[in-house]
């Protein structure tokens, strides 16, 4: 005969604890991780971990991906209406103009770096 509530208890158990890992933001097992933020000006934030690319506004190639996203929808303006100074590129190929310099930007982003390999060594 089968015991259908002990297989029903496991697998509720096997869920539990599924669930439980997937939630949990410092499971080492899954690979998860805590999202870090950058602020890319006027208290807008991008996940860094979705940043591709930062590009200056100036070249042609990145004038024409601009064009070319806005046309496809997939741009993001956070510069409030001023002049564009970084081009930011994520992974699902969204198009975000920020009016924050590139380099500081950049320096954000490897700021965080340093602070995530200082916690590491304490």
């Amino acid at each position: 005969m089968v015991d259908f509530y002990g297989c029903r208890q496991k697998i509720l158990a096997f869920y539990q604890n599924f669930l439980k890992n997937i939630f949990n933001p410092l499971n080492e097992t899954l690979g998860a991780y805590i999202m870090k933020f950058i602020n890319i000006g006027f208290g807008n934030m991008v996940s860094a971990g979705r940043i591709v690319a930062i590009a200056s506004p100036d070249s042609e190639p990145i004038k024409r991906l601009v064009r070319d996203a806005k046309e496809d929808g997939r741009v993001i303006d956070v510069s409030c209406g001023r002049r564009t100074r970084a081009v930011i590129i994520t992974d699902s190929e969204h198009v975000i103009l920020s009016a924050i310099q590139t380099e500081t930007i950049t320096n954000r982003l490897s700021d965080d770096s340093a602070e995530d390999d200082g916690e590491d060594e304490e």
